[in-house]
């Protein structure tokens, strides 16, 4: 038991020393803070703007901003650049050890080849919990301040869980291709790859209901709707058998790799 705790310890220390945690929170505070700042503050800078064109030109007619309005567009950055910071900060953290020769000690003390696995995505899984947390607590605090009338939106934690589960996946699939495809960019390629698979696959009817990308697709009908079979429990069953799959296929080629 010794060897795998002080690997997750030198897992968390090394996130903490190459600013991993770092960037993640700065990041995530921002997105959170800017979400609902953005939803109050575009319509009264709009009309500013307008003023500013020449005469004859497109009149745009704004509504008051609601707190859905501060939803949306967390669940925009949410899924878009919250995502991608996550898929690039996380892209070498297994190519990256194997690269550098670095695992080789600890795996010649006793350390399993499969805990290697497990304790990278318990650690990674534990930091990218932590930032979605602290964004979406962050917004829902502005929120309930910018919009108090309309603040309470029922599944909204559902919804995040949602995206919060694709993350998960896509850190799972981050080890899966890094045991494939060695260097930083054997991070990047499968889970690239599989988004654009996933939205090219999307247009087929038989497989929507099953693609982990609904998860970050149907976030603001599942907040004004209500959650309902086709939209939540299959894709969220599918992509948690897809997140074992790819831990038990990289522990599984990880353990023939030569290091």
């Amino acid at each position: 038991m010794k060897p795998y705790t002080a690997f997750l310890k030198k897992e968390f220390i090394e996130a903490i020393r190459t600013y991993r945690i770092l960037i993640l929170a700065a990041v995530f505070l921002l997105l959170g803070m800017m979400s609902p700042l953005t939803a109050k503050l575009l319509p009264e800078l709009l009309p500013s703007l307008m003023e500013s064109m020449p005469e004859g030109g497109v009149t745009i007619t704004v509504p008051d901003p609601t707190a859905m309005d501060a939803y949306t567009q967390m669940f925009k950055n949410l899924t878009q650049m919250g995502l991608i910071v996550l898929l690039f900060v996380y892209a070498g953290m297994l190519s990256g050890e194997i690269g550098k020769g670095t695992l080789i000690n600890l795996l010649t003390k006793g350390l399993n080849r499969n805990a290697v696995i497990l304790t990278k995505y318990f650690s990674s899984l534990l930091i990218w919990t932590a930032s979605a947390a602290l964004m979406t607590g962050v917004s829902i605090g502005y929120t309930w301040v910018l919009f108090p009338a309309d603040a309470a939106v029922p599944h909204l934690f559902l919804s995040v869980a949602c995206v919060w589960l694709f993350g998960a996946w896509l850190l799972s699939l981050i080890l899966f291709s890094s045991s494939v495809i060695p260097g930083y960019i054997g991070g990047l390629a499968l889970p690239v790859l599989c988004f654009f698979a996933l939205m090219f696959l999307d247009i087929l009817p038989s497989f929507q209901p099953l693609s982990p990308i609904r998860l970050v697709t149907d976030n603001l009908a599942l907040l004004k709707d209500g959650p309902v079979f086709d939209t939540v429990i299959r894709p969220l069953s599918s992509t948690l058998l897809l997140t074992i799959l790819n831990l038990f296929t990289a522990a599984a080629i990880f353990n023939r790799k030569p290091l």
